[in-house]
């Protein structure tokens, strides 16, 4: 179970103010992570008993196995505790509703106060087999070409790029560095539309540590790649210079050459020189920024609950699989 994001499920404890409660018994308290069934609350009520809460526990089916691979307790530190690992061993069909929902309870018998349970939105958990088939939103390298968006497992296009010996990601995202034209005449019978898509998702692959290199014959010049074939930057009398800035001269120069060590396949393992390694952080994919960068990432909705002394919030909402 995760975040939508990827990230781990956040659970924290407010106050009646909601603020986190950081201090006292409270912020490190007990809890248990439980199933309940997806018709729970359905009212949206901003409170329930005990009871209501306890009796909406789903519990596993005759002869199955339970839930969840473990009992699921977490303790929390300075009012927080994040969810990691879990997972469903059964799916949500054989509840009325179809659907589960998370729950969260103290389970501490030191703590007497009273504290509401928090809850997440009802979800489906579906069987594990039709996870295969999911698209990941930040792909990898690695992936099958199958598994970016618009391409299909048993699609044409599928098909028409293992023709061309695009058979991962990485090989889509080569060929497209090297020669983004070319790739998408071979491809015209994709829409527009679809190919945008095709192509925004593989470029949120974050590159591998592989670098390379081309020595510009007659010249003391060096284009650098990364593990993509992207061009990074370039070597001139010994002092890398990053593309960006790279002079309109020297850009030239560059994108005049790199066909010949695209061509000639004279693109070899490299070593930068330079003891700064700016190249490193040029040579880091946006689509990473966008995967786990703090400044592109979406502030998280909070499932919460309101308050009696205090109350349990379950942040963000899931996605379950097993």
């Amino acid at each position: 179970m995760t975040a939508d994001d990827g990230s781990p499920i956040k659970v924290a404890i407010y106050d009646h103010e909601n603020r986190i409660i950081t201090n006292g018994p409270l912020s490190s308290v007990l809890v248990k992570i439980v199933a309940l069934d997806g018709e729970f609350n359905k009212e949206n009520k901003e409170q329930w008993s005990e009871n209501s809460f306890k009796t909406s526990i789903v519990h596993c089916r005759p002869g199955k196995q339970p839930l969840f691979a473990n009992e699921l307790y977490l303790r929390l530190e300075n009012g927080v505790a994040h969810l990691c690992g879990a997972k469903f061993q059964d799916n949500s069909s054989f509840v009325p509703s179809k659907k589960f929902r998370l729950g969260v309870m103290a389970a501490d018998d030191s703590i007497s106060e009273k504290i509401l349970e928090g809850i997440s939105e009802s979800f489906a958990v579906k069987d594990g087999r039709g996870y295969q088939k999911k698209k990941d939103l930040f792909p990898s390298l690695s992936d099958p070409i199958y598994k970016l968006k618009k391409i299909g497992e048993n699609g044409d296009r599928r098909k028409l790029l293992e023709n061309m010996d695009i058979n991962i990601v990485q090989d889509f995202l080569r060929f497209y560095n090297k020669d983004m034209n070319s790739l998408r005449e071979a491809c015209r019978n994709i829409p527009d539309h679809d190919w945008k898509i095709i192509v925004g998702h593989a470029l949120s692959c974050k590159p591998g540590p592989e670098r390379y290199s081309y020595c510009i014959p007659g010249m003391d010049a060096t284009i650098c790649f990364n593990s993509l074939y992207s061009i990074v930057g370039a070597e001139f009398d010994g002092k890398y210079i990053s593309y960006e800035e790279l002079s309109s001269t020297q850009k030239s120069l560059v994108e005049m050459s790199k066909m010949t060590a695209y061509e000639n396949l004279k693109v070899s393992k490299y070593e930068y020189k330079d003891p700064c390694h700016e190249h490193e952080v040029i040579a880091e994919h946006k689509g990473s920024c966008c995967l786990r960068g703090s400044c592109s990432r979406l502030p998280l909705s909070t499932l919460s609950t309101r308050f009696h002394e205090a109350s349990l919030v379950l942040k963000d909402e899931a996605q379950r699989r097993y």
